[in-house]
């Protein structure tokens, strides 16, 4: 869940895969690679552009309940600008607002299922928390001052369950702003929480060691 600075978009929920299609075939790709779904990785398909300086993901994120396009590379700007103009997907703005109030997401600790980070599938409301702020982390190429408030709020809810899951989110981002919050959430009192900030953080330094 983790992505690299770039251009991604996020799809409308209503997308019909024959729009998918359409606009795939209206671009220069070759075909690189698909990929099924697995424990580590969502559903994805490559292309790169014919001078290979571009690479286009789409992803299906079942885990997520999301689809969205992933560019990286020469013309990853203007990519995602067709994409934004033939999809219409929601904006930043729209995504921030979806984001539900922590004192409707489980602010307080559950004390019946202390340790049920990453089990809950039912659609909780610290699940739809944990996928509006994803959303954001995906449709933000930059740090978003409004977007890392929410993320510092996560981080310092009573819920070991919230944290963990606004962590689960910000894998969903690569900035260099986060650093200082993985950093701080190593030492979390809840053991599943600074394990994920520990990873979090090992993989934020190496991604942005590879890129420099």
């Amino acid at each position: 869940m983790w992505l690299s600075p770039s251009c991604a978009i996020v799809l409308p929920t209503a997308l019909e895969l024959d729009d998918l299609q359409e606009f795939v075939d209206l671009q220069e790709w070759n075909f690189e690679d698909e990929q099924l779904a697995s424990e580590d990785a969502p559903y994805h398909i490559v292309w790169m552009t014919l001078d290979r300086r571009t690479r286009i993901r789409y992803v299906d994120d079942e885990w997520l309940n999301v689809r969205y396009f992933y560019f990286s590379g020469r013309e990853a700007t203007a990519f995602a600008e067709a994409a934004r103009r033939f999809f219409g997907p929601p904006d930043r703005e729209e995504l921030l607002a979806a984001i539900p109030d922590l004192s409707d997401a489980g602010a307080r600790p559950n004390e019946t299922e202390p340790s049920a980070h990453a089990t809950t599938s039912e659609g909780s409301t610290i699940d739809r928390y944990r996928r509006a702020l994803a959303l954001c982390a995906i449709a933000s190429r930059d740090a978003d001052e409004r977007l890392l408030a929410h993320f510092s709020r996560g981080l310092g809810a009573a819920n070991p369950e919230l944290r963990y899951a606004t962590l689960q989110a910000m894998g969903y981002a690569a900035w260099p702003e986060l650093e200082p919050l993985f950093e701080a959430t190593r030492n979390d009192e809840d053991a599943e929480v600074a394990e994920l900030a520990s990873d979090l953080l090992a993989a934020l330094r190496e991604d942005r060691a590879e890129r420099f």
